[in-house]
């Protein structure tokens, strides 16, 4: 089975500056490449939580497969 794990807490500004700059970057990212549907920008964009919002970009990402399993086992 699937096991949640429980996420390190930073502090609030620096988790709404990173979710910030994660939403601008993918508003970017969104315009210059058509591969990823505005429908999907739009989802990604509304969340909130930074484990999420990780999970969500990581499968968009140009990178090995095996990078993307090591960044979606970070904790923090």
């Amino acid at each position: 089975g699937v096991r949640r794990r429980a996420e390190k807490q930073s502090r609030p500004e620096e988790r709404e500056a990173l979710v910030r700059a994660v939403h601008e970057a993918l508003e970017e990212y969104g315009k210059n490449n058509k591969k990823i549907s505005q429908e999907a920008v739009l989802s990604i964009l509304a969340l909130q939580e930074i484990g999420p919002l990780a999970d969500a970009i990581i499968p968009h990402l140009k990178v090995d497969y095996r990078k993307k399993q090591e960044a979606l086992e970070i904790d923090d």
